[in-house]
């Protein structure tokens, strides 16, 4: 082809370039909205569509167009625990609609709101509160406290409240939105069953281990009835129950549980995906309850270098399991890895969330227990200490949280020669325990063994303690 008949071409070519991307904007857009259900072809549109999201447009309406296909991009890349790609994707798309929409417009919320829910799979709590607080708020006022999707809303901001520790505020509005979905949908809808089942782990975080227990099996089965095994929802509710099974001592059919959670995930999620992660570190947990010490370390290693690997290491989730990996090496004796694990996940913790976050003290607590097994009693009590005043004035005195964190506290006493301060603490403990978690819980057990063998118990006192438990 002659030279100036190829630069006439491409000069054509060139003009015609901003069609051919609205043109392919439209295609994929539209293509992934008709396959929204269909993961499979999700999964073949989403490269294509993450080019398209590459390219710039001058209209308002390709713009529009564009910010739609990013919050389906970023639902998409949410469900597949990609969650910094979701969270860009989804933050474009916000900022699109808010300079053409303007915040207040349902479809800008309904951005945020997703906005939202990535953030607090990222571990980014404060953001996450103040983007649902602002959803729901706007929500409110457009459409009515008691809309379905102002419920919605209610419910992210109560999950999110639920990883910040603050459990009445969370229950206040799930039970609200429970009154409301059950009204509205009935007992057995999706999300009323989903609003029970986060009840349910807020009744677990607040040592109310029976209702949650009961509510628990109540939900799983509710799920189990209506929809495919395994599924992913059947399986987040079953996640939620063997923990409250281990908080009630119930280490076997919580191992079992788990075991099928973690087979499941990995079947519907993948291997790597953090849902997965997160199922498989729970397991642990279990085997470690039930004394399988080397298979629970096993786990939490694997679990670590998947998280490493991802790059997520300042990430709650990821913090947990190495916090979690040092206490099943502190059981095996194994305690000067313990500890510099301990302290490294405690500096983690106190960066990311602050120091009188609930996850922090709790990892500050399992780091004073390693210092007390090295007899670095002075350190130990300074931390278990600091644990006490912050579970006391947020949990309150009766929790079993604030229980445990006594008990350590006690047990340092003891080995400080405090012999008389040591029993009165662990009698505190043993009575709250008997009225909390009752006389058959295996901590229950152990306070009563404790408190009979400090060599200044009586006789009678000892056979009254020993009593109490049978």
């Amino acid at each position: 082809m002659h030279g100036l008949v190829q630069l006439a071409t491409r000069f054509g070519l060139f003009n015609k370039k901003s069609e051919y991307k609205t043109l392919a904007l439209k295609l994929v857009a539209a293509r992934l909205d008709q396959a929204r259900h269909d993961e499979t072809t999700w999964r073949l549109l989403v490269p294509h569509a993450e080019v398209i999201e590459t390219y710039r447009f001058q209209d308002k309406d390709s713009n529009l167009l564009l910010a739609s296909l990013q919050h389906n991009i970023a639902s998409h890349n949410l469900r597949a625990g990609h969650y910094d790609s979701a969270a860009k994707s989804c933050q474009e798309s916000y900022s699109t609609q808010v300079r053409f929409r303007g915040e207040s417009n349902l479809d800008t919320l309904k951005t945020a709101a997703l906005l939202g829910v990535i953030r607090k799979h990222q571990g980014q709590y404060e953001e996450a509160n103040a983007l649902q607080q602002r959803v729901l708020s706007k929500k409110e006022e457009a459409l009515g406290s008691t809309h379905l999707d102002t419920i919605d809303t209610a419910m992210n901001l109560s999950e999110v409240l639920e990883r910040q520790g603050e459990f009445a505020a969370s229950q206040e509005l799930a039970e609200k939105a429970l009154k409301v979905r059950k009204d509205r949908l009935g007992n057995n809808d999706m999300k009323t069953l989903q609003t029970s089942m986060h009840l349910a782990l807020l009744f677990r975080r607040q040592a109310r281990y029976k209702d949650a227990e009961d509510l628990g099996r109540e939900v799983l089965q509710g799920y189990q009835r209506v929809l495919p095994r395994p599924h992913e929802i059947t399986l987040k509710s079953a996640y939620v129950l063997a923990g409250v099974l281990r908080e009630n001592g119930k280490y076997g059919e919580a191992v079992a549980i788990s075991e099928e959670v973690a087979e499941g995930r990995k079947r519907i999620l993948g291997d790597e995906h953090p849902q997965t992660l997160l199922a498989i570190n729970n397991l642990a947990l279990g085997y470690r309850l039930k004394g399988e010490l080397r298979r629970a370390e096993e786990l939490y290693r694997d679990v670590c270098l998947v998280h490493d690997k991802c790059q997520r290491q300042d990430h709650p989730e990821a913090i947990q399991v190495r916090q979690n990996l040092a206490v099943v090496l502190r059981d095996q004796k194994k305690y000067k890895e313990a500890e510099k694990i301990g302290g490294d996940t405690l500096e983690r913790r106190e960066r990311v969330l602050g120091p009188e976050h609930l996850s922090t003290v709790n990892t500050a607590l399992d780091l004073a227990m390693t210092l007390e097994h090295e007899k670095k009693y002075g350190e130990a009590s300074d931390l278990a200490s600091r644990v006490l005043a912050v579970r006391t004035k947020r949990l309150g005195e009766a929790h079993t949280y604030t229980l445990d964190t006594l008990f350590t506290i006690a047990s340092i006493n003891e080995h400080l020669g405090n012999v008389d301060l040591a029993k009165e603490q662990f009698q505190v403990v043993l009575d709250g325990r008997m009225k909390v978690l009752g006389k058959d819980h295996p901590a229950t057990g152990e306070t009563a063994h404790r408190l009979a063998s400090l060599s200044i118990t009586a006789p009678d006192d000892t056979e009254a303690v020993k009593e109490e438990t049978r």
